[in-house]
């Protein structure tokens, strides 16, 4: 059976050779890639524990230093090592200890992140020497996903690329994917969240509240008023809007995702799908 076992860091060897070079093509690790790179460390580390004695013989030995053996040993060592640093790389665990989860994104920011179903492209304009930060909150989201591809460039060096993108101060994010585009003035979370809600989304969903019937105004910032309310909606990536049933002949509009009636006076009556 041990005369099977020298086979195991040839396989793990061949294994770790395909990973990487699936790696190097893809840039990024597909299942595939993962696979490979798993099983070929694997099978490299268990090259080394079955073969541990033979291995420090050869490495001890002096006519076997300069020979096929030892040059064996070096590659394997190399593929392990190789392979370790990627997934490591890959599937780094890091821990916030602060109580108050200080350098952790917010669940929703890691739901959107891992659900993402699009490639999202983050040009950070930032003069040399003043995008660290920027980079550290870009860092946290990659690890969520390989779709988020981040660059940083100096508007003066890059002229050309800022005109383009029409940058005319520092300190400037643009959020594309599939042709929509957001620019940021300030990157923060919470904007830089939305952001990409926003250019992911395949339509923006509206939610129209009545009016008419003594509801409460969106506009109203006293107390009772929905001003706060609709902020907070429209922070979420919805469109806000107004429907007078009355004058819209009891008709929804056909682009109402949600159709909210906010404490009403008096009785309203509406056709269409919907029934109040």
């Amino acid at each position: 059976m041990k005369k099977y076992f020298k086979y195991t860091g040839w396989a793990g060897l061949v294994l770790a050779i395909i990973g990487l070079i699936s790696y190097s093509v893809n840039s990024i690790l597909t299942t595939f890639t993962t696979i490979c790179l798993i099983a070929g460390g694997v099978l490299l580390i268990a090259y080394f524990i079955l073969n541990f004695k033979e291995i420090k013989t050869g490495l001890t030995s002096r006519s076997a230093k300069f020979g096929s053996n030892a040059l064996l040993v070096v590659l394997f060592t190399l593929g392990i090592l190789i392979v370790i640093n990627i997934l490591a790389s890959r599937f780094s665990a890091r821990v916030d200890t602060t109580a108050s989860r200080l350098y952790s994104l917010a669940e929703q920011t890691e739901k959107v992140m891992k659900n993402l179903k699009r490639d999202v492209n983050v040009l950070g304009f930032y003069k040399a020497g003043e995008s660290q930060q920027a980079q550290e909150l870009l860092t946290e989201y990659t690890h969520f996903s390989q779709r988020l591809k981040t660059e940083f460039l100096d508007p003066d060096k890059n002229p050309g690329l800022a005109k383009q993108y029409n940058i005319n101060r520092y300190n400037t994010v643009i959020v594309e994917s599939m042709g929509k585009r957001e620019r940021l003035d300030e990157l923060t979370e919470e904007n830089l969240t939305n952001a990409i809600i926003k250019v992911t989304r395949d339509k923006v969903k509206t939610i129209y509240f009545t009016t008419g019937h003594g509801e409460r105004s969106l506009q109203d910032s006293e107390q009772g008023g929905f001003s706060k309310a609709k902020q907070l909606i429209q922070d979420e990536n919805y469109q806000i809007d107004e429907i007078m049933l009355a004058a819209a002949d009891g008709e929804v509009p056909s682009d109402c995702s949600v159709l909210a009636v906010a404490s009403p006076r008096t009785g309203i009556c509406c056709r269409s799908r919907w029934r109040l």
